[in-house]
Protein backbone atom coordinates (compact mmCIF):
# COMPACT_ATOMS: atom_id res chain seq x y z
CA UNK A 1 0.00 0.00 0.00
CA UNK A 2 1.47 3.32 -1.20
CA UNK A 3 2.15 6.19 1.61
CA UNK A 4 -0.77 8.17 -0.18
CA UNK A 5 -3.24 5.66 0.25
CA UNK A 6 -1.91 4.70 3.77
CA UNK A 7 -2.72 8.41 4.29
CA UNK A 8 -6.28 8.43 3.21
CA UNK A 9 -7.03 5.41 4.98
CA UNK A 10 -6.12 6.54 7.94
CA UNK A 11 -7.68 9.87 7.53
CA UNK A 12 -11.48 7.49 7.16
CA UNK A 13 -10.13 5.28 10.09
CA UNK A 14 -9.90 8.80 12.60
CA UNK A 15 -13.04 10.16 10.69
CA UNK A 16 -15.16 7.39 12.14
CA UNK A 17 -13.10 6.65 15.62
CA UNK A 18 -14.11 10.17 16.52
CA UNK A 19 -17.75 10.62 15.95
CA UNK A 20 -18.83 10.36 19.67
CA UNK A 21 -21.40 7.55 20.82
CA UNK A 22 -23.77 10.10 22.86
CA UNK A 23 -25.97 13.34 22.92
CA UNK A 24 -25.71 15.39 25.90
CA UNK A 25 -27.18 18.65 27.63
CA UNK A 26 -29.49 20.45 29.37
CA UNK A 27 -32.76 21.89 29.24
CA UNK A 28 -35.41 23.42 31.22
CA UNK A 29 -38.33 21.77 32.21
CA UNK A 30 -41.43 23.49 34.06
CA UNK A 31 -41.22 23.73 37.75
CA UNK A 32 -44.33 21.40 38.57
CA UNK A 33 -42.25 18.59 35.99
CA UNK A 34 -39.52 18.10 38.98
CA UNK A 35 -42.31 16.94 41.33
CA UNK A 36 -41.70 13.21 42.56
CA UNK A 37 -43.55 10.93 44.15
CA UNK A 38 -42.75 8.06 46.56
CA UNK A 39 -43.52 5.97 49.88
CA UNK A 40 -45.80 3.08 50.49
CA UNK A 41 -49.41 3.98 50.53
CA UNK A 42 -49.56 4.97 53.93
CA UNK A 43 -46.41 6.98 53.98
CA UNK A 44 -46.28 8.55 50.82
CA UNK A 45 -44.36 11.63 50.08
CA UNK A 46 -43.51 14.20 47.70
CA UNK A 47 -40.62 16.83 46.70
CA UNK A 48 -39.80 18.60 44.18
CA UNK A 49 -36.16 18.72 42.78
CA UNK A 50 -36.37 22.50 42.23
CA UNK A 51 -35.46 22.93 45.88
CA UNK A 52 -35.27 19.95 47.42
CA UNK A 53 -33.81 20.34 51.44
CA UNK A 54 -31.53 18.06 52.60
CA UNK A 55 -33.77 16.66 54.52
CA UNK A 56 -36.22 15.70 51.81
CA UNK A 57 -33.23 13.95 50.03
CA UNK A 58 -32.11 11.94 53.24
CA UNK A 59 -35.96 10.92 53.26
CA UNK A 60 -35.40 9.55 49.77
CA UNK A 61 -32.37 8.19 50.52
CA UNK A 62 -33.90 5.97 52.87
CA UNK A 63 -36.59 4.61 50.90
CA UNK A 64 -34.29 3.53 48.14
CA UNK A 65 -32.99 0.05 48.42
CA UNK A 66 -28.84 -1.07 47.73
CA UNK A 67 -28.51 -0.72 44.24
CA UNK A 68 -27.26 -3.79 42.06
CA UNK A 69 -25.96 -4.34 39.00
CA UNK A 70 -26.33 -7.02 36.33
CA UNK A 71 -23.53 -9.93 36.06
CA UNK A 72 -24.28 -12.58 33.42
CA UNK A 73 -28.12 -11.89 33.41
CA UNK A 74 -28.14 -11.86 37.41
CA UNK A 75 -28.63 -8.78 39.34
CA UNK A 76 -25.31 -8.82 41.99
CA UNK A 77 -25.12 -6.79 44.79
CA UNK A 78 -21.53 -5.46 45.71
CA UNK A 79 -20.60 -2.02 47.17
CA UNK A 80 -17.04 -2.56 46.46
CA UNK A 81 -18.33 -2.23 42.44
CA UNK A 82 -21.55 -0.11 43.19
CA UNK A 83 -22.64 1.71 45.94
CA UNK A 84 -26.05 3.93 45.16
CA UNK A 85 -29.72 3.39 46.24
CA UNK A 86 -32.56 2.69 43.46
CA UNK A 87 -36.08 2.99 43.66
CA UNK A 88 -37.89 0.33 40.84
CA UNK A 89 -40.67 1.77 39.08
CA UNK A 90 -43.46 0.68 41.39
CA UNK A 91 -41.89 2.54 44.29
CA UNK A 92 -42.03 6.11 43.02
CA UNK A 93 -44.06 8.43 40.25
CA UNK A 94 -41.92 11.19 38.42
CA UNK A 95 -43.82 13.84 36.53
CA UNK A 96 -41.45 14.36 34.25
CA UNK A 97 -42.20 14.42 30.10
CA UNK A 98 -38.98 13.51 28.18
CA UNK A 99 -40.99 13.08 25.08
CA UNK A 100 -42.57 16.52 25.21
CA UNK A 101 -39.65 17.57 25.51
CA UNK A 102 -37.87 16.44 22.82
CA UNK A 103 -35.34 14.73 23.78
CA UNK A 104 -36.29 11.19 22.07
CA UNK A 105 -36.12 13.33 18.68
CA UNK A 106 -33.20 14.20 20.01
CA UNK A 107 -31.74 11.12 20.69
CA UNK A 108 -32.78 9.98 17.03
CA UNK A 109 -31.70 12.63 15.13
CA UNK A 110 -28.11 13.04 17.25
CA UNK A 111 -27.44 9.66 17.93
CA UNK A 112 -28.87 7.12 15.75
CA UNK A 113 -28.84 8.63 12.49
CA UNK A 114 -29.26 5.80 10.17
CA UNK A 115 -31.60 7.00 7.58
CA UNK A 116 -34.25 4.21 8.13
CA UNK A 117 -34.69 5.18 11.94
CA UNK A 118 -35.51 8.45 11.04
CA UNK A 119 -39.02 7.01 10.16
CA UNK A 120 -39.36 5.22 13.38
CA UNK A 121 -40.48 5.49 16.68
CA UNK A 122 -38.40 5.15 19.94
CA UNK A 123 -39.90 3.73 22.69
CA UNK A 124 -38.64 5.22 26.34
CA UNK A 125 -39.10 3.35 29.08
CA UNK A 126 -38.36 4.61 32.66
CA UNK A 127 -36.02 2.04 34.66
CA UNK A 128 -34.94 3.20 38.02
CA UNK A 129 -33.99 5.93 40.33
CA UNK A 130 -31.08 5.77 41.66
CA UNK A 131 -29.58 7.82 44.86
CA UNK A 132 -25.65 8.19 45.05
CA UNK A 133 -25.30 9.73 48.20
CA UNK A 134 -21.49 11.35 49.71
CA UNK A 135 -18.76 7.94 48.70
CA UNK A 136 -21.17 6.59 46.35
CA UNK A 137 -19.89 5.51 43.34
CA UNK A 138 -20.45 3.19 40.18
CA UNK A 139 -17.18 1.54 39.02
CA UNK A 140 -16.43 1.17 34.81
CA UNK A 141 -18.66 -1.42 33.07
CA UNK A 142 -20.44 -2.29 30.18
CA UNK A 143 -24.16 -3.07 29.58
CA UNK A 144 -25.04 -5.99 27.25
CA UNK A 145 -28.31 -5.57 24.92
CA UNK A 146 -31.50 -6.89 26.41
CA UNK A 147 -33.29 -7.51 23.46
CA UNK A 148 -32.98 -6.61 20.14
CA UNK A 149 -35.00 -3.97 20.12
CA UNK A 150 -33.01 -1.99 22.45
CA UNK A 151 -30.29 0.20 21.89
CA UNK A 152 -28.84 2.34 24.49
CA UNK A 153 -29.93 4.37 27.95
CA UNK A 154 -30.92 7.62 28.49
CA UNK A 155 -30.17 9.37 32.09
CA UNK A 156 -31.61 12.33 33.39
CA UNK A 157 -29.59 13.90 35.81
CA UNK A 158 -32.03 16.43 38.59
CA UNK A 159 -31.26 19.62 40.16
CA UNK A 160 -29.74 18.42 43.54
CA UNK A 161 -26.93 20.17 45.23
CA UNK A 162 -23.92 17.89 44.81
CA UNK A 163 -20.54 17.72 44.08
CA UNK A 164 -18.54 14.53 42.32
CA UNK A 165 -20.48 11.89 40.98
CA UNK A 166 -19.37 12.63 37.49
CA UNK A 167 -20.54 10.82 34.24
CA UNK A 168 -17.66 9.41 32.66
CA UNK A 169 -17.99 7.35 28.71
CA UNK A 170 -15.03 5.51 27.28
CA UNK A 171 -14.55 4.01 23.91
CA UNK A 172 -11.56 3.52 21.64
CA UNK A 173 -8.76 5.40 24.11
CA UNK A 174 -11.33 8.26 24.01
CA UNK A 175 -12.99 9.59 27.48
CA UNK A 176 -16.03 12.17 28.28
CA UNK A 177 -16.62 13.40 31.35
CA UNK A 178 -20.44 14.95 31.88
CA UNK A 179 -20.22 16.99 35.60
CA UNK A 180 -23.54 18.95 35.20
CA UNK A 181 -24.02 19.51 39.14
CA UNK A 182 -23.10 23.50 39.17
CA UNK A 183 -25.44 24.52 35.98
CA UNK A 184 -28.21 22.78 37.14
CA UNK A 185 -28.07 23.05 41.04
CA UNK A 186 -31.22 24.34 42.41
CA UNK A 187 -32.69 25.23 39.29
CA UNK A 188 -35.54 23.84 36.77
CA UNK A 189 -32.91 22.53 34.25
CA UNK A 190 -32.17 18.71 33.76
CA UNK A 191 -29.31 17.44 32.22
CA UNK A 192 -29.64 14.62 30.04
CA UNK A 193 -27.05 11.61 28.50
CA UNK A 194 -28.34 9.54 25.99
CA UNK A 195 -25.46 7.24 25.06
CA UNK A 196 -25.42 3.08 23.37
CA UNK A 197 -25.23 0.03 25.86
CA UNK A 198 -22.40 -1.26 25.15
CA UNK A 199 -20.22 1.92 25.71
CA UNK A 200 -17.98 1.92 28.73
CA UNK A 201 -19.17 4.11 31.60
CA UNK A 202 -18.76 5.08 35.57
CA UNK A 203 -19.84 6.98 37.75
CA UNK A 204 -17.41 8.95 39.50
CA UNK A 205 -17.55 9.18 43.90
CA UNK A 206 -19.76 11.46 44.83
CA UNK A 207 -18.14 14.19 47.64
CA UNK A 208 -21.07 15.74 49.02
CA UNK A 209 -24.54 15.97 48.62
CA UNK A 210 -27.22 14.07 46.90
CA UNK A 211 -26.98 12.91 42.83
CA UNK A 212 -30.42 11.76 41.84
CA UNK A 213 -30.68 9.98 38.24
CA UNK A 214 -33.60 8.96 36.49
CA UNK A 215 -32.46 6.23 33.98
CA UNK A 216 -34.50 5.23 30.73
CA UNK A 217 -34.41 2.43 28.41
CA UNK A 218 -34.54 3.46 24.56
CA UNK A 219 -35.96 0.87 22.78
CA UNK A 220 -36.80 0.87 19.04
CA UNK A 221 -40.65 1.22 18.31
CA UNK A 222 -42.41 -1.37 15.76
CA UNK A 223 -44.88 1.48 15.08
CA UNK A 224 -43.02 3.67 12.25
CA UNK A 225 -43.97 7.42 11.95
CA UNK A 226 -44.87 9.67 9.42
CA UNK A 227 -42.49 9.65 6.29
CA UNK A 228 -40.45 12.88 6.25
CA UNK A 229 -39.36 14.18 2.96
CA UNK A 230 -35.89 13.35 1.03
CA UNK A 231 -35.13 16.84 2.21
CA UNK A 232 -35.31 16.08 5.83
CA UNK A 233 -34.61 12.33 6.05
CA UNK A 234 -31.29 13.60 8.00
CA UNK A 235 -31.44 17.04 9.90
CA UNK A 236 -28.86 19.62 9.72
CA UNK A 237 -26.45 18.64 12.22
CA UNK A 238 -26.95 15.31 11.96
CA UNK A 239 -25.76 15.96 7.80
CA UNK A 240 -22.61 18.47 8.96
CA UNK A 241 -21.09 15.73 11.81
CA UNK A 242 -20.96 13.03 8.67
CA UNK A 243 -18.94 15.48 6.66
CA UNK A 244 -15.79 14.48 8.12
CA UNK A 245 -16.23 10.76 7.16
CA UNK A 246 -17.89 11.88 3.97
CA UNK A 247 -15.09 14.45 3.09
CA UNK A 248 -12.11 11.23 3.61
CA UNK A 249 -13.89 8.38 2.46
CA UNK A 250 -14.02 10.42 -1.08
CA UNK A 251 -10.20 10.74 -0.90
CA UNK A 252 -10.12 7.36 -0.33
CA UNK A 253 -12.42 6.47 -3.32
CA UNK A 254 -10.51 8.68 -5.99
CA UNK A 255 -6.83 6.95 -4.75
CA UNK A 256 -6.48 5.18 -8.01
CA UNK A 257 -4.12 2.43 -5.72
CA UNK A 258 -7.09 1.59 -4.10
CA UNK A 259 -8.25 -2.10 -5.04
CA UNK A 260 -7.00 -1.65 -8.82
CA UNK A 261 -8.39 -5.25 -9.39
CA UNK A 262 -11.89 -4.15 -7.88
CA UNK A 263 -12.97 -5.83 -4.70
CA UNK A 264 -14.50 -4.57 -1.42
CA UNK A 265 -14.48 -2.12 1.42
CA UNK A 266 -14.87 -3.69 4.70
CA UNK A 267 -15.65 -2.17 7.86
CA UNK A 268 -15.84 -4.23 11.22
CA UNK A 269 -18.88 -3.12 13.16
CA UNK A 270 -17.57 -0.85 16.07
CA UNK A 271 -20.79 -1.45 17.98
CA UNK A 272 -22.74 -4.75 19.82
CA UNK A 273 -25.98 -6.12 18.11
CA UNK A 274 -28.03 -8.99 19.41
CA UNK A 275 -27.05 -12.16 17.25
CA UNK A 276 -27.43 -15.38 17.12
CA UNK A 277 -27.90 -18.69 14.38
CA UNK A 278 -30.23 -18.53 11.78
CA UNK A 279 -31.03 -14.92 12.01
CA UNK A 280 -32.06 -13.03 9.39
CA UNK A 281 -28.73 -10.74 9.57
CA UNK A 282 -30.18 -7.70 6.69
CA UNK A 283 -32.75 -6.77 9.19
CA UNK A 284 -30.49 -5.36 11.63
CA UNK A 285 -29.30 -3.07 9.11
CA UNK A 286 -31.84 -1.07 10.29
CA UNK A 287 -30.34 -0.83 13.98
CA UNK A 288 -27.29 0.11 13.03
CA UNK A 289 -25.95 2.91 15.78
CA UNK A 290 -23.79 5.93 15.25
CA UNK A 291 -20.92 5.20 13.78
CA UNK A 292 -21.92 1.81 11.56
CA UNK A 293 -25.53 3.70 10.35
CA UNK A 294 -23.23 6.92 9.35
CA UNK A 295 -20.62 4.00 7.43
CA UNK A 296 -23.81 3.07 5.95
CA UNK A 297 -25.67 5.72 4.88
CA UNK A 298 -22.10 7.48 3.71
CA UNK A 299 -21.25 4.18 1.09
CA UNK A 300 -24.76 4.77 -0.15
CA UNK A 301 -24.20 8.22 -1.38
CA UNK A 302 -21.39 7.30 -2.96
CA UNK A 303 -23.74 4.27 -4.72
CA UNK A 304 -21.89 1.70 -3.06
CA UNK A 305 -23.75 -1.29 -2.36
CA UNK A 306 -23.71 -2.64 1.12
CA UNK A 307 -24.56 -5.58 2.87
CA UNK A 308 -24.08 -6.99 6.58
CA UNK A 309 -21.96 -10.02 6.10
CA UNK A 310 -20.47 -12.85 8.70
CA UNK A 311 -16.86 -13.65 8.71
CA UNK A 312 -15.31 -16.97 9.08
CA UNK A 313 -11.82 -17.49 9.49
CA UNK A 314 -10.38 -18.49 5.36
CA UNK A 315 -8.23 -21.45 6.06
CA UNK A 316 -8.08 -24.76 7.95
CA UNK A 317 -5.57 -23.72 10.51
CA UNK A 318 -7.60 -20.97 11.64
CA UNK A 319 -3.75 -18.51 11.87
CA UNK A 320 -4.21 -16.42 8.98
CA UNK A 321 -5.32 -12.89 9.23
CA UNK A 322 -5.43 -11.97 6.03
CA UNK A 323 -8.04 -14.17 4.67
CA UNK A 324 -11.27 -14.78 5.33
CA UNK A 325 -14.86 -16.33 3.97
CA UNK A 326 -17.93 -14.14 4.42
CA UNK A 327 -21.29 -15.29 4.32
CA UNK A 328 -25.20 -13.61 4.22
CA UNK A 329 -25.34 -15.54 7.62
CA UNK A 330 -24.45 -17.01 10.63
CA UNK A 331 -24.49 -21.10 8.45
CA UNK A 332 -25.04 -22.77 12.16
CA UNK A 333 -23.97 -25.88 13.15
CA UNK A 334 -23.63 -29.05 10.84
CA UNK A 335 -21.52 -32.58 10.36
CA UNK A 336 -18.05 -33.04 8.93
CA UNK A 337 -16.73 -36.04 7.59
CA UNK A 338 -13.29 -36.92 7.62
CA UNK A 339 -12.11 -36.04 4.65
CA UNK A 340 -14.07 -32.73 4.71
CA UNK A 341 -13.30 -29.17 6.14
CA UNK A 342 -15.55 -26.69 7.01
CA UNK A 343 -13.99 -23.88 5.09
CA UNK A 344 -15.19 -26.13 1.85
CA UNK A 345 -18.76 -26.66 3.18
CA UNK A 346 -18.77 -22.80 3.38
CA UNK A 347 -17.58 -22.28 -0.14
CA UNK A 348 -20.00 -24.67 -1.30
CA UNK A 349 -22.89 -23.04 0.46
CA UNK A 350 -22.50 -19.96 -1.13
CA UNK A 351 -19.23 -18.24 0.66
CA UNK A 352 -17.04 -16.43 -0.56
CA UNK A 353 -13.06 -15.65 0.30
CA UNK A 354 -11.55 -12.66 0.59
CA UNK A 355 -7.93 -11.55 1.35
CA UNK A 356 -6.54 -8.37 2.27
CA UNK A 357 -5.81 -5.92 0.35
CA UNK A 358 -1.52 -6.37 -1.06
CA UNK A 359 -1.30 -10.03 0.44
CA UNK A 360 -0.77 -13.01 -1.33
CA UNK A 361 -2.44 -15.58 0.88
CA UNK A 362 -4.94 -16.16 -2.44
CA UNK A 363 -2.31 -17.60 -3.98
CA UNK A 364 -2.43 -20.66 -1.67
CA UNK A 365 -6.04 -21.22 -2.64
CA UNK A 366 -7.67 -22.77 -6.08
CA UNK A 367 -9.78 -20.17 -7.82
CA UNK A 368 -8.01 -17.59 -5.26
CA UNK A 369 -9.61 -14.96 -3.81
CA UNK A 370 -11.20 -11.84 -4.18
CA UNK A 371 -9.63 -8.68 -2.24
CA UNK A 372 -10.93 -6.27 0.47
CA UNK A 373 -9.33 -3.50 2.33
CA UNK A 374 -10.40 -3.52 5.49
CA UNK A 375 -11.01 -0.30 6.70
CA UNK A 376 -12.31 -0.64 9.90
CA UNK A 377 -10.48 -3.63 11.50
CA UNK A 378 -12.64 -7.04 12.83
CA UNK A 379 -13.80 -6.89 16.33
CA UNK A 380 -14.93 -9.07 18.64
CA UNK A 381 -18.55 -7.46 19.64
CA UNK A 382 -20.02 -9.66 17.80
CA UNK A 383 -18.48 -13.10 18.28
CA UNK A 384 -21.02 -16.09 18.11
CA UNK A 385 -19.57 -19.48 18.28
CA UNK A 386 -20.83 -22.15 17.09
CA UNK A 387 -19.95 -26.08 17.77
CA UNK A 388 -19.23 -28.24 14.53
CA UNK A 389 -16.02 -31.06 13.92
CA UNK A 390 -13.39 -27.66 13.43
CA UNK A 391 -12.76 -24.70 15.94
CA UNK A 392 -14.01 -22.00 14.23
CA UNK A 393 -16.30 -18.77 15.32
CA UNK A 394 -17.87 -15.85 13.04
CA UNK A 395 -17.78 -12.05 12.86
CA UNK A 396 -20.65 -9.97 12.14
CA UNK A 397 -19.18 -6.95 10.20
CA UNK A 398 -20.33 -4.51 7.43
CA UNK A 399 -19.01 -5.56 3.86
CA UNK A 400 -19.16 -3.09 0.81
CA UNK A 401 -18.84 -4.27 -2.88
CA UNK A 402 -16.64 -1.58 -5.01
CA UNK A 403 -15.33 -2.29 -8.38
CA UNK A 404 -12.32 -0.18 -9.04
CA UNK A 405 -12.51 0.92 -12.74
Amino acid sequence: MSEDLQARHAAVQEAISKRPPFVSGTLDVPDSDLKLYFGEVDDAYCLNFARATEEQLAKLTAACDPATFGVKKEDVLDESYRKAGKLDTDKFASLLKVAEYGLIDTVRDELLLEGADSTKQIACELYKLNVYGKDSFFKSHKDTPRSERMFGSLVIVLPTPHEGGALVLREDGHEWVFDYAAEIANSTKIAYVAFFGDIEHEVLTVASGHRVTLTYNLYFDAAPTAERSDSKVVPRSVADADAPFREALQKLLQDPALLPKGGYLAFGLRFMYPCNQGMKLQRLRHHLKGADAMVARVCKEFGLRGKLMVTYPGDDEFESKDVHIIMDAPFGDCYLTEDDSFQDLLLRNGGKRICAMGSDAGEDFIGGCTEALWVVPLSQFNEVKEAHGARTFSQLHSQLNRTVD
